[in-house]
């Protein structure tokens, strides 16, 4: 998220928040003696969305300090000539208000041995990885624009043992996910657990009650080996997954990251698996939001298959892979870009662009985009401070709302794009 303190404002902004530092990835304490910092902001933004025009008030604050940071806000939004009072009518709605609140630490010991090592971010997640990534890979809760979420991600560490846990969204049950990990001999032994309580099956649905739905559920194991040298450190890991009522699969996952230069890091992730013709490679990834709702072409009555009915259909077998490649930047930000082939469903690309370390100026895009299902999503925020504590942004968004039809679940893209104008104290 963008701001004078890190806080994102509207529609983009619900694609760029970061998760914790992933079980590949180090956490450390940055020794700050600086007292905490208090900012306030307020701002009024016009623009487009859905094809209406839109008026929109913001104001928040934040609060900053050496191991963590909260920022909290509030938005109104007229379209047309209509208050858009669905922004303000679900505990999901209320719970938003928490634009961020992000928290690391590590365990002070008087014997000098490694501590525990933990961080907590809440708020709009993006591209959110738990475990190996078999199951959880990529997800983001800002794609349905009707539905803003504040979700949790959490992890705890010491040396190999790891435990982490995430909700998707705090007001609504769309997805739970909690994993583990620990040395095992030369081995990193660890589990995955994700669940979607609610995931919709259109076949029910045409038989049965409009709102049909079941859990969609999976589990992984994996083994995990690595190695490192001062510069390098890589792993090579074996996940064998299980998603009850549909189908198993296996992957062979490699991660590499390694100190390009004494300000550039870069990280490469590659993987490669199959399954049985009812196994969903990674189903919780950055357009999951979108494909449990509309996975695939309608048919003749004008109803498209979600996610779990091409899986049942027994549509998904065959061999897959994801590779991404990113890199880390200091005092710049981060770039990545991603493609994931899944059996039966396609291709998927995925990038994600975050420079938030200017002094006036801040930006960031993310996007994903399935051709085989017509699935596109992208969120792109730019922001500059002026003189006399102005700022002015631009927002950018191509998201999915919810169909009025009921009991299809359809879903219509929306485009929202915002300009900002406003003061920060």
């Amino acid at each position: 998220m963008l701001g004078r303190t890190g806080r994102g404002r509207s529609g983009a902004a619900l694609l760029l928040v970061a998760a914790p530092a992933r079980a590949d990835e180090e956490v450390t304490a940055r020794a700050d003696d600086a007292a905490p910092a208090v900012s306030a902001d307020a701002g009024f933004g016009a623009g487009v969305v859905g094809g209406s025009p839109l008026t929109a008030v913001d104001a928040g604050a934040g609060l900053a300090w050496d191991t963590g940071a909260l920022d909290v806000g509030a938005r109104l939004r007229v379209v047309g000539d209509r208050f858009v009072t669905a922004d303000w009518d679900e505990v999901g709605d209320w719970l938003a208000l928490i634009r961020r609140f992000a928290w690391h630490g590590v365990e002070t010991r008087l014997d000098g041995a490694e501590g525990w090592r933990g961080e907590l971010a809440v708020g709009p997640l993006g591209d959110a990885r738990v475990g190996t990534g078999t199951l959880v890979d990529g997800y983001g809760g800002g794609v349905l624009a009707d539905r803003r979420a504040s979700g949790a991600h959490g992890r705890l560490a010491r040396g190999a043992t790891s435990v982490e846990a995430l909700t998707g969204d705090l007001g609504r049950a769309t997805l739970f996910a909690g994993g583990g990990a620990a040395a095992v001999g030369p081995l990193i032994v660890g589990g995955t657990v994700a669940i979607d309580p609610a995931a919709p099956r259109h076949a029910d649905a045409m038989a049965a009650a409009p709102d049909a739905s079941a859990p969609l559920a999976a589990v992984s194991a994996s083994a995990t080996w690595g190695a490192a040298t001062p510069r390098t450190r890589g792993t090579i890991s074996l996940d064998a997954g299980w998603e009850p009522g549909l189908g198993v699969g296996a992957a062979l996952v490699g991660h590499g990251t390694a100190r390009l230069s004494p300000r550039v890091t870069g990280r490469l992730r590659v993987e490669v698996g199959a399954g049985t013709a009812a196994w969903i490679p990674a189903p919780f990834g950055p357009l999951y939001l979108r494909e449990r709702e509309v996975a695939g072409a309608a048919d003749a009555m004008g109803v498209a298959p979600t996610l779990v009915d091409r899986a049942r259909a027994g549509e998904l077998a065959g061999v897959g892979g994801a590779a991404a490649v990113a890199l880390d930047v200091d005092d710049l930000g981060t770039g990545a870009v991603a493609v994931r082939v899944r059996p039966g469903l396609g291709p998927m690309l995925s990038a994600r662009l975050q420079l938030p370390a200017f002094a006036n100026a801040q930006g960031a895009v993310t996007t994903a985009w399935a051709p085989a299902e017509r699935a596109f999503v992208l969120g792109a925020e730019a922001r500059a401070d002026l003189a006399h504590d102005l700022w002015t942004a631009l927002e950018a968004a191509r998201q999915y709302q919810g169909d009025d039809t009921p009991g299809l679940y359809a879903q219509r893209a929306v485009w929202q794009v915002t300009a900002w104008f406003g003061v920060a104290r």
